[in-house]
């Protein structure tokens, strides 16, 4: 692991661990958007985790997937529900075609993304700003 994402792991940590008890962990499952709004916009703001996969060009941080997986394993660890997969996957998902417009609110944290694959359940859904729906077809 290079030293810079051993970084990146390290800072996500300590952020977990300051903000993310499992009480913390508990109130923000069950607040009305379904994770702690102020932890989401510390990762954000002093980890650019929303930013990771998007190219600095588009306003993100160039950074690469397996940053983001990083970020995702660290919050997982203390099961810190958050919007950040889907709104990587949705900014993939966005990267891969012609309409860009959507990835700077998304790389701020200010808007929320997701994939919908099955329309029966999507992550974030009922918070997201932008879904990118799965026609299913290859």
């Amino acid at each position: 692991m290079s030293e810079e994402r051993q970084l990146l792991r390290e800072t996500v940590a300590a952020l977990v661990d300051k903000h993310a008890s499992p009480e913390a962990v508990r109130a923000a499952m069950e607040s009305e958007r379904g994770y702690d709004e102020k932890l989401w916009a510390l990762l954000c703001e002093q980890v650019g985790a929303a930013a990771l996969v998007v190219p600095e060009e588009l306003g993100g941080a160039g950074g690469e997937l397996a940053d983001a997986a990083v970020v995702l394993e660290e919050l997982g660890k203390a099961l810190v529900p958050t919007p950040l997969l889907g709104t990587t996957l949705a900014e993939l998902a966005l990267l891969a075609t012609d309409d860009h417009e959507p990835l700077e609110a998304l790389a701020e944290g200010s808007s929320i993304g997701t994939v919908a694959f099955d329309p029966e359940y999507v992550i974030n859904g009922d918070v997201a700003d932008v879904v990118i729906a799965s026609t299913g077809r290859t």
